[in-house]
């Protein structure tokens, strides 16, 4: 069934399209790709959209938008300035333990496996 994205025992959907992050770096580093049988190309990538959003989700609930509240920026500037400034640690965090846990040469290096990764950012 080609072209129509459902694998040919008809169980599975398989992606039509690949994620920037699998087609990006997925071309220098294999590891990475999109068609890769596990789709870690994927997988990386959704890791750091979850980073991103546990670090806008503790900015808004626990720390009450800070410190953009205080300068008085209109919407959607305040949103714009919070996003910008919370990737940085999300991208940190994200090369620190995303990448050598879903890499196949991260794997003696990495400091948590993918599962437990996911698991403390998903509990």
């Amino acid at each position: 069934m080609a072209g129509t994205g459902v694998d040919p025992d008809g169980l599975r959907a398989r992606p039509r399209h690949h994620g920037a992050f699998a087609l990006g770096y997925g071309a220098l580093d294999p590891t990475f790709a999109g068609g890769r049988a596990e789709g870690t190309g994927y997988l990386a990538g959704a890791l750091w959209v979850l980073f991103g959003f546990f670090f806008y989700v503790m900015s808004v609930v626990n720390w009450g938008n800070r410190p953009w509240t205080k300068s008085g920026l209109p919407q959607p500037w305040l949103g714009f300035g919070q996003i910008s400034m919370l990737i940085l640690p999300s991208t940190v965090l994200f090369l620190v333990l995303a990448v050598p846990a879903v890499a196949e040469w991260g794997a003696d290096t990495a400091i948590l496996d993918a599962n437990t990764l996911i698991g403390w950012f998903t509990a």
